[in-house]
């Protein structure tokens, strides 16, 4: 009953964490462990819980941007049932695109070219409103320590009449507005990138240069970005923007995630067409099917993600562990100086006693940063390490200062 008691008031009593100071290691070591588990529970709740494509059906970002109408519509194209998996020579499962040259019925191209006849630029293309069903191909010219690489990209545009869906807000300078019977809800761009260069600081590069017309200096030049899509063989790189941009590069929500991490052997020769069509045959409401389409997508987009979000997960709680025990071993250094001090009561105290204390007054802090957590991992960490500072402070004064001689002599002594 003693031991329940002593625990209980720890987590209030400053005076109790002092005088535990005598009290079996197992006390303060237990605490100790318990205390930094708790601050592990929000990071790995978080982590393993959390749904890695809820951006694609938040309804504040995601719906009233219609991007689940924008792919579904993308899926239903000829040249997305191109998009198949394949294997790449280091053994990764990878998308490629694999039918921009094929023709139509018509025997007419897919795609048109950049530099065709009357085509002038990607926007011209956009906004004019000469690519409905085809693919516009160019090139991008991409620069590293390594020279100039020229990556293939495939571009395709989800522009809709405009109906009582949209409302247009009041005009600004800062609002650039689509054309009067057109908006764009989404641009998909899939590169054909290889091994001769990152991929990653090649994507960056090209939505930096090609998606958000950015100078080198980072100047914005006349920029009002759409939500867009980065196919690539390794990966699936989207960010989505509010309907009508203001002049800013700052996504409402984005997401990226790694194809390899979701596939095995077994989806080799499938197509993404395939994979997102997949358990809707039985469906015949046309509404519940493209939810299940779209659902299948937003799966794979969860999948790809975890992987590489929960070794994330872990590196938090490798930081968040050393910052907690940092944070107890500099405060036993300033715990055991209290003692010390020369008027002190308890100058008897080692080190290990005022190690065991720490350990013991940061259980309560640990419990704070465990409410915070859940909200957001900087937020525990700086609220615990607050919390152990401030409880340390207050300690300061109950390791209260010895009587001096002269109050422990009689009283007749005293006066002289």
């Amino acid at each position: 009953m003693n031991t329940i008691k002593y625990l209980f008031k720890s987590l209030f009593s400053n005076q109790t964490v002092i005088d535990g100071r005598k009290k079996p290691w197992y006390f303060s070591i237990s605490m100790f462990i318990i205390g930094l588990v708790l601050m592990w529970v929000p990071i790995l709740s978080k982590g393993y819980t959390t749904y890695y494509a809820s951006s694609m059906f938040n309804q504040k970002n995601s719906t009233i941007q219609n991007i689940d109408t924008a792919f579904l519509d993308t899926f239903s194209q000829d040249y997305f049932k191109e998009i198949r998996f394949t294997k790449s020579k280091s053994g990764a499962i990878n998308l490629t695109f694999d039918g921009f040259n094929k023709t139509d019925d018509k025997d007419e191209p897919i795609y048109y070219s950049t530099e065709a006849s009357g085509v002038n630029t990607q926007s011209d293309i956009e906004y004019k409103g000469t690519n409905t069903k085809a693919l516009i191909k160019g090139k991008y010219q991409y620069t590293d320590s390594n020279g100039i690489h020229g990556i293939n990209y495939y571009y395709d545009v989800y522009a809709v009449k405009k109906d009582n869906k949209w409302k247009e807000p009041e005009s600004t300078d800062t609002i650039k507005y689509e054309q009067s019977d057109r908006i764009i809800p989404l641009q998909l761009y899939y590169l054909e990138l290889n091994d001769d260069y990152s991929d990653s600081d090649a994507i960056a590069s090209f939505i930096k240069k090609q998606i958000l017309n950015v100078s080198d200096d980072n100047t914005t030049k006349n920029n009002y970005p759409h939500s867009f899509a980065v196919f690539t063989p390794n990966r699936i790189y989207i960010n989505i923007y509010s309907l009508h941009s203001a002049k800013t590069n700052n996504p409402i929500n984005g997401y990226q995630g790694y194809i390899a991490d979701a596939f095995g052997d077994d989806m080799v020769g499938k197509t993404l067409y395939e994979y997102n069509l997949r358990d809707t045959d039985s469906i015949t409401n046309n509404v519940e099917k493209n939810n299940k389409i779209y659902q299948n997508f937003a799966d794979m987009l969860h999948t790809m993600a975890f992987k590489t979000n929960i070794k994330q997960v872990w590196f938090n709680i490798a930081i968040g562990s050393g910052i907690y025990v940092g944070t107890i071993l500099l405060m036993s250094g300033i715990v055991i100086f209290m003692h010390k001090r020369k008027l002190s009561e308890y100058k008897d105290t080692n080190y290990w006693e005022a190690l065991k204390e720490t350990m013991t007054l940061a259980f309560t802090p640990s419990i704070i940063g465990l409410a915070v957590g859940f909200y957001n991992f900087v937020f525990e960490i700086t609220v615990f390490i607050m919390a152990v500072l401030l409880r340390v402070f207050f300690m300061y004064n109950k390791i209260a200062p010895a009587k001096s001689l002269q109050d422990n002599k009689p009283l007749y002594q005293a006066r002289q």
